[in-house]
């Protein structure tokens, strides 16, 4: 691994310690934590959420936090899905490019 270019340290360190890289991390996170408050029981809560991203989303931290989701997943606030670790982590190996790999194996 000494020969391989600095970049490819830094892309791989998350996925070999099992570990997501911190963007996929918060993207996971913030996913579980507004899917969490869309299904809880309590209809306060329930409430401000939908609120938040679905209504006030242009000046809502949740509701920008949201879209970004929905951007990075490909699928609609309205529709949100779980999303589990095993999910995020094929985001991070389709996301490394082909020649990180064609080096491992040279």
């Amino acid at each position: 691994m000494w020969g391989l270019p600095y970049r490819t340290h830094s892309v791989l360190l998350a996925p070999l310690c099992d570990m997501l890289p911190l963007k996929y991390e918060l993207l996971y996170r913030t996913g579980d934590f507004i899917r969490k408050c869309l299904d809880n029981d309590n209809k306060d809560v329930s409430n401000l959420m939908r609120n938040g991203i679905f209504s006030t989303h242009e000046v809502s931290n949740i509701g920008r936090n949201a879209q970004c989701w929905s951007n990075f997943v490909g699928h609609s606030v309205h529709k949100m899905p779980v999303v589990n670790k095993k999910y995020m982590f094929q985001r991070v190996y389709d996301s490394l490019p082909n020649s990180v790999f064609d080096e491992l194996v040279c």
